[in-house]
C-alpha cells in the first residue's frame, strides 16, 4: 500500500488539476430561519414520514447508544459497590479515563500577578487582581480579604454563566458572605465571561448569536465556539477552565493571608460545573460545594438537553462517566451538593446523583463526607443554601459549623464598573499582547501539524482510513440492509419513487429515487444526493443537473441523512449551532454526527444496489453543506463511489480553527482529528485512486 508521503509526491504539480476543481468555499450563515422546515420546496406527496419536524432523531440517539452506555455504567457500578476493593479499582479506572480525556496540561509559567485597585468596604477589603494562567492570557478576579490577622482558610469561587461574572450581584453576595465569615475568597472571571470575552467588543464586526444578541455577551455561545476549535486540536474547554482554576489556586497559595492547607471550592450553575470537574484534579482542594448543577447527565438529556462546551466532555459516556462520578473521583474529599426544588436542572436528577454518591462514599468508608442540601426556589443559591455552604466549609476547614456571621451590611454591592480589574473592562483591549483562545488555537494548530505530518508519512491509505473511521465513530453497517418501497408521485414531469431505507433500531432513512427511462442490464450509473435542507429542496435547486444525469442514463437517489430533511429535530438554534442538541449527543457518546451521516450514505448506497443494479464503478455522490465532510469520509472509508461533487461545503477543519467566528459547524466536528489528517488529505487519497472531487459554489 502506498503511504501518504508517496501519494503526495506522485500528485505534486499540475497532476492535481485533473482531479480537483478549485473554488472559494461558502459557509452557512449564523441565522438560518428556513432551517426549521424539512423541505424548502414542500411537496406533500414526497413525504415518507410526517413531513413535520419531530424529536425522532434526538430520541434515536438518546434511547440508542446513550441508553446502552448509561445502562452499562449502572450495571458496572452495582457490581463494584459490592466491595470496597472493587469500587476503588473502579474509581482509579474512571479517574484515569478522565485525565486521558482532558489531555496534558501545559507547563506552569510565571503568574505575573498585578493588583490594579483596592476597595475598602465595611468589615472586609476587595483587591482587583489579574494573573496569567498561560503566557499573555489573563485571569481577572476579585480577592476578598476579611478583617483580622491571618492566615485564613480560602475559597476559590467560580461564578456561573453570566456576562457580568464576578461583578454580578448574586456572586458578590457569595464572596462577601464568605469574607464576613473569615475566608479569603478569590472570585474569578471564567474565560468568555466578565472581563475575559474572547470576542473583543471593540472589533468593527459585531458578531451575534442565533437570536441576534451581541455574541460578546453570549457566554455560552463563546464557550461552544471555542470548544469546537479546541476539540479539533485534541483539547477541550473543560480542560481550559480547569487549568485556569488550578492556576487560581496557585495564586491563592502565593498570598500570605492564605492558609494553604485549608482551601475549598464552590460555584453556582456553570461555576458548579467547574467545581465538579476541578475537585479531583488538585490535591490542595480540601472540600467542594457545587450548587445548582448536579442532576445526572442522563436526566439533563431527557429534560433540558445538552449544555455548552464547558459543561460536557467529549466521550464521557463511552468512558462510563456520569457527572456525579467526577465528585466521587475526589473521594474522600467532603462534598455538599446544593439543589433547589424548582431548578431547571432536575431536582429528581440531583437526588439520583446524590443517592449514588452516598452509596459510593459509604463503601469507601466516607459516608459522613457527602451531603445534599435542598431548598425551595428556582435556579440559584438562596440565602439558606449559602448559609449551608458556609456551615459545611466551616466544619471541614475550621472544625466548627455552629456559628456563622450574618450579612447585615448596608449598601453591600460594588457597582459593576468599579469591579473592573482592567481599565477598559476587557482584557483583550487592556493588556498589551493579550492572547485569546483563538490565538492559542492557531499556535496549537502549528504544533499538531507536525504530528499529523508524521502520521500521514508513516501510514498507508488503509491505515489512515482505519484511523478516520475510529475518530468519527464509524461502524461498518454490515448487518444493515433492506428497506421498503412506498409508492410514487409526480413532480414537474418527473416520476419519483419513495423509499424508506432501514437504518438500525427501527430508524429509517427517507429517500426518493428517479430512474432513467432505459435501465441497462449490465449496471446502471447512479448518483446519490444529500444535503441539509431536505430531499425536494435538493431536487429543486439541482434540477437541471439531475435532468442532465437522467438523460445520460443515470439513476438518481436523494436521501435524508441524520438530522436533515424529514429527520430534522425541531430546534430554534442555540449556541450558534442550528443542530446543537442533536449533534451534542453523539459527541458525549464518543461518536460524531459526521460519523452517523457517513454510515447513512454507505447504507443508502447499499440499498440502491438492492433495488436497482447500479454500477459501483460509476456511482457518484453529490453532497452540499454539512453533508460534504461525511461524503468525503464515505468515499474513503466505505468506498464504492467514483466521483464526488461537493457544493458549498467545508474545505478544511483548519479553516474553523483559523476563522474567528464560524457558526453552525458542530455537526462536522471530529475531536483530535487535526493531529492525524484534514479533509484535503482525504481528498488526496481519493485522487490517488482516480476518484475525482469537484467543488462547486452556488449562491
Amino acid at each position: 500500500m502506498m503511504k501518504m508521503k508517496e501519494i503526495n509526491k506522485r500528485l505534486a504539480g499540475t497532476a492535481l488539476a485533473v482531479f480537483f476543481t478549485s473554488v472559494t468555499i461558502q459557509f452557512l450563515p449564523g441565522q438560518v430561519a428556513h432551517l426549521n422546515t424539512p423541505d424548502l420546496v414542500p411537496v406533500e406527496g414526497s413525504y415518507l414520514l410526517s413531513g413535520k419536524l419531530d424529536s425522532g432523531q434526538y430520541n434515536y440517539f438518546l434511547n440508542g447508544i446513550l441508553k446502552e452506555q448509561f445502562d452499562s455504567r449502572r450495571k458496572k457500578l452495582t457490581e463494584n459497590l459490592k466491595s470496597r476493593e472493587d469500587l476503588i479499582l473502579h474509581l482509579d479506572r474512571i479517574k484515569a479515563e478522565y485525565i486521558s480525556l482532558l489531555g496534558p496540561f501545559p507547563e506552569k509559567t510565571p503568574l505575573n500577578p498585578v493588583v490594579t485597585g483596592k476597595i475598602e468596604r465595611e468589615d472586609y477589603t476587595v483587591e482587583k487582581v489579574a494573573f496569567e494562567s498561560r503566557p499573555g492570557h489573563h485571569v481577572t478576579a476579585l480577592l476578598y480579604l476579611p478583617e483580622g490577622k491571618g492566615p485564613f482558610p480560602a475559597i476559590l469561587h467560580m461564578p456561573g454563566h453570566s456576562f457580568d461574572a464576578k461583578g454580578r450581584g448574586v456572586y458578590q453576595t457569595i464572596g462577601r458572605f464568605f469574607a464576613l465569615n473569615g475566608y479569603v475568597v478569590l472570585q474569578v472571571d471564567p474565560v468568555c465571561q466578565g472581563e475575559r470575552c474572547q470576542i473583543c467588543q471593540t472589533e468593527p464586526v459585531k458578531y451575534s448569536d442565533i437570536y441576534g444578541n451581541p455574541l460578546s455577551q453570549s457566554t455560552t455561545s463563546q464557550h461552544e465556539l471555542y470548544n469546537e476549535k479546541l476539540l479539533l486540536l485534541g483539547s477541550t474547554l473543560v480542560a481550559w477552565e480547569a487549568w485556569d482554576n488550578i492556576r487560581s489556586i496557585d495564586y491563592l497559595c502565593g498570598r500570605s493571608e492564605v492558609d494553604i492547607t485549608r482551601i475549598g471550592i464552590t460555584g453556582l450553575s456553570g461555576g458548579g460545573t467547574q467545581a465538579t470537574y476541578l475537585a479531583p484534579l488538585d490535591s490542595r482542594i480540601k472540600v467542594s460545594v457545587p450548587s445548582s448543577y448536579i442532576a445526572t447527565t442522563e436526566e439533563k438529556f431527557r429534560t433540558i438537553g445538552s449544555q455548552d462546551g464547558c459543561q460536557q466532555l467529549y466521550s464521557e459516556g463511552k468512558a462510563g462517566i456520569e457527572e456525579q462520578d467526577f465528585l466521587f473521583m475526589a473521594a474522600p474529599m467532603p462534598v455538599q451538593i446544593l439543589s433547589t426544588y424548582d431548578d431547571f436542572f432536575s431536582y429528581k436528577g440531583s437526588k439520583t446523583a446524590f443517592s449514588e454518591l452516598r452509596e459510593m462514599y459509604k463503601v469507601v468508608g466516607a459516608g459522613d463526607r457527602i451531603r445534599q442540601f435542598a431548598a425551595p426556589g428556582d435556579h440559584g443559591m438562596p440565602q439558606v443554601s449559602l448559609e449551608a455552604n458556609v456551615r459545611w466549609m466551616n466544619w471541614w476547614l475550621k472544625g466548627d459549623s455552629s456559628i456563622i456571621v450574618a450579612d447585615t451590611l448596608r449598601n453591600p454591592y460594588i457597582p459593576l464598573k468599579d469591579t473592573y480589574v482592567s481599565g477598559t473592562g476587557q482584557v483583550l483591549s487592556y493588556f498589551e499582547g493579550e492572547k485569546s483562545i483563538p490565538d492559542y488555537a492557531v499556535e496549537m494548530l502549528e504544533q499538531v501539524r507536525q504530528t499529523k505530518t508524521e502520521f500521514l508519512a508513516n501510514n498507508s491509505s488503509s491505515g489512515i482510513s482505519e484511523k478516520a473511521a475510529g475518530l468519527i465513530g464509524y461502524q461498518e453497517p454490515v448487518n444493515i440492509s433492506g428497506g421498503s418501497f412506498k409508492g410514487t408521485f409526480e413532480w414537474e414531469g418527473l416520476r419519483i419513487e419513495k423509499h424508506l431505507i432501514d437504518r438500525d433500531r427501527d430508524f429509517k432513512l427517507p429517500a426518493l429515487i428517479i430512474k432513467p427511462k432505459k435501465v441497462k442490464s449490465k449496471g446502471v450509473p447512479a448518483i446519490i444526493f444529500s444535503g441539509c435542507f431536505g430531499k425536494m429542496n435538493e431536487i429543486s435547486k439541482n434540477k437541471q443537473f439531475i435532468l442532465q444525469k437522467i438523460r445520460e442514463g443515470y439513476a438518481v437517489m436523494v436521501v435524508d441523512v441524520s438530522n436533515t430533511g424529514e429527520l430534522r429535530t425541531p430546534e430554534k438554534g442555540v449556541q450558534v449551532n442550528y443542530e446543537f442538541f442533536v449533534a451534542k449527543l453523539p459527541v458525549y457518546a464518543g461518536r460524531t454526527l459526521l460519523g452517523y451521516r457517513t454510515e447513512d450514505l454507505v447504507i443508502a448506497r447499499n440499498y440502491f444496489q438492492t433495488v436497482l443494479n447500479i454500477n459501483r464503478k460509476k456511482t457518484e455522490l453529490f453532497a452540499s453543506g454539512q453533508a460534504g465532510p461525511p461524503a468525503i469520509h464515505a468515499a474513503v472509508i466505505g468506498g464504492g463511489f467514483s466521483k464526488l461533487y461537493l457544493m458549498n461545503t467545508l474545505d478544511s477543519w483548519e479553516t474553523i480553527v483559523r476563522t474567528h467566528f464560524m457558526p453552525d459547524n458542530l455537526g462536522v466536528i471530529v475531536p483530535e482529528v487535526l493531529k492525524y489528517y484534514d479533509l484535503p488529505d482525504l481528498e488526496l487519497m481519493l485522487a490517488a485512486k482516480k476518484i475525482a472531487v469537484e467543488r462547486i459554489i452556488k449562491e
